[in-house]
């Protein structure tokens, strides 16, 4: 009856052991999981048309195109795939660069032809995502007159200014300049 027992608290020990490691393993995830924003399409009165960009042609697909394209980008980036230390990393490199500040909507102060922004403002418009070791999705929306609403990837440069983002999908909604 004693070694009953016995056994009985031990099999509840271990169960009540398991289930706090796993669910402090999730903890862990979920603290280390880098959680992208949600892109949204930006609303301004003096947009022209919307349309996708693919290279050589132009689609004049409009919103409804745009609209779809977001919420596909935006499902795909659920999961970024990286701790909170490797997108701050990245993030950086990204601010750093320089490239994807955002400039005014209408016509460009020559005295200031960008926005400074924070790399705290950049994860706010940018999304990204592990592709492999060295290799990131990234998804954004930028401001030049108008909006641009970009998917594509990289590898991470060895200098910031070295950054090139190669394009898979992106869409404009243009505004005049």
């Amino acid at each position: 009856m004693r070694i009953a027992i016995i056994s009985i608290i031990f099999i509840i020990t271990v169960i009540g052991c398991r289930s706090t490691r796993e669910a402090t393993d999730m903890n862990n995830d979920e603290i280390n999981n880098w959680e992208n924003p949600v892109i949204q399409e930006r609303n301004h009165p003096g947009i022209e048309k919307t349309f996708r960009e693919d290279g050589e042609s132009l689609h004049e697909n409009g919103e409804l195109g745009l609209n779809d394209f977001l919420d596909r980008k935006n499902s795909k980036f659920r999961e970024s795939g990286i701790s909170q230390e490797e997108a701050s990393n990245v993030y950086n490199m990204l601010h750093d660069s320089g490239i994807l500040f955002n400039e005014p909507v209408g016509m460009p102060d020559p005295d200031e032809p960008r926005t400074r922004e924070t790399v705290d403002d950049l994860k706010r418009r940018i999304a990204i995502r592990k592709k492999d070791e060295n290799t990131y999705y990234i998804f954004f929306v930028k401001t030049s007159c108008g909006f641009t609403y970009f998917y594509g990837y990289f590898a991470m440069p060895e200098e910031p200014q070295n950054l090139n983002l190669q394009p898979v999908e992106s869409w404009r909604a243009s505004v005049p300049c």
